[in-house]
């Protein structure tokens, strides 16, 4: 019994030494000593030095000249919720602004926890079209991503998907308020078209088209971000 007791015990000591493992990011020094590249893992000090034990399973040594400093790495969600702390629970926009911050991240759980501030905006200020807009934009990415790795992992293959479902595209009257207000025509007495573009919409378009035919390449998208901004207008539209 006391055997059993002791086994039991030493398992559970063995469990929360696991469980409370931090992950630290260890940056190098650079060969002239200039801060180089960077290393994530369970970080020990050993003599003369530190090992720093990665996710397979492999470690590595490096003596304390090599190291520039050693920090406690967050992942996304914790980023977020850390910045999420900086922000007043009665602020819309900066939530909002936090929100999008969110979006710009693959993490299905960073994603989550924008859509929960987007709709604390949204009741803020029930009238915004910026926190509308942003809800379905991600959700159409949580769908996304989701739909993608349910995808690869085996059975039987699915008939495609539309990538977006209807119930989340933007509206035609959010696309019509959209262009009217991100992009300016003047020169309507001769032919030449001048369009400015605001809020990004090169970045944001480019972003929802990644891996579509002629965005499935640095080379393609290196070719559309070159062109004029009236043939990149005409890709937009051709593709909306």
């Amino acid at each position: 019994m006391l055997k059993k007791t002791i086994v039991i015990g030493f398992v559970c000591l063995l469990v929360s030494a696991f469980a409370v493992a931090k992950l630290q990011i260890v940056r190098l020094k650079g060969p002239d000593g200039e801060l180089g590249g960077s290393i994530i893992g369970e970080v020990t000090e050993i003599k003369d030095g530190y090992s720093v034990k990665v996710g397979s399973g492999s470690s590595f040594t490096f003596t304390k000249d090599q190291v520039a400093s050693i920090e406690d790495y967050l992942t996304p969600a914790d980023e977020y919720l850390k910045r999420r702390e900086e922000v007043g629970p009665s602020e819309p926009e900066q939530l909002i602004a936090l929100a999008r911050w969110g979006y710009s991240h693959k993490e299905v759980a960073v994603l989550k926890l924008a859509l929960e501030d987007v709709a604390k905006a949204a009741k803020l200020l029930p009238d915004s079209e910026e926190a509308e807009i942003l809800s379905r934009r991600i959700k159409a990415k949580i769908n996304k991503i989701t739909a993608t790795t349910s995808g690869s992992k085996g059975g039987k293959p699915k008939a495609r998907q539309p990538r977006i479902p209807d119930d989340w595209l933007v509206s035609k009257q959010d696309i019509t308020r959209s262009r009217l207000a991100e992009v300016k025509i003047k020169g309507s007495r001769d032919k030449r078209i001048g369009v400015i573009f605001h809020n990004d919409v090169i970045g944001r378009f480019i972003e929802n088209m990644e891996g579509e035919d002629g965005f499935d390449s640095d080379a393609a998208i290196k070719e559309f971000r070159s062109m004029k901004p009236v043939a990149q207008l005409r890709v937009i539209l051709d593709r909306i």
